[in-house]
């Protein structure tokens, strides 16, 4: 769904269209791989693909900051910062799988001395595999919650991991 195919196919296809509109259709009638619909309902219910509550998603976050701050005196992991230059959002995997990610990031904009926040509600998790399956509706969805709560936010940039 990146395009290149598209973008380098030497008779002009638009294969990446093709793959979509044939995703779409199976999705239409029901027929998407397990894993992605659970996905999908994940995002519907709780705005990101993991099912990670908000409570969940804040203890990670509070927690990474303390990790990361034995190492770097000082850091701060900010979470709903209003005004802030830049709202980053993760791969959801991150809270649940990969926590040092997010502390990694953290250093790097510590060290940069990035002016950043984390949204603590829906917003943060724009991996969007919706769009893989062609239901547009959810895809849309996700999109939209990152971009409203960079505006609730009052944010500048969004930057966006997935």
């Amino acid at each position: 769904m990146c395009r290149r195919c598209t973008l380098y196919c030497p008779f002009g296809i638009d294969i990446a269209l093709m793959i979509s509109l044939l995703r779409a259709t199976l999705t239409s009638q029901g027929m998407i791989p397990e894993g992605l619909r659970k996905a999908i309902e994940n995002y519907k219910a709780t705005g990101n693909q993991m099912a990670v509550t908000k409570e969940e998603w804040v203890e990670t976050i509070q927690w990474c900051e303390e990790e990361a701050s034995a190492e770097l005196v000082g850091l701060k992991i900010p979470i709903d910062k209003k005004g802030a230059k830049i709202m980053y959002t993760v791969n959801a995997r991150e809270p649940k799988f990969y926590p040092q990610d997010i502390m990694e990031v953290a250093k790097i904009f510590y060290v940069a001395g990035e002016d950043w926040t984390l949204p603590s509600e829906s917003g943060w998790d724009d991996t969007n595999l919706a769009m893989f399956v062609g239901d547009v509706k959810t895809a849309k969805m996700i999109v939209e919650n990152t971009f409203k709560r960079a505006d609730e936010l009052e944010v500048k940039q969004v930057a966006i991991t997935e």
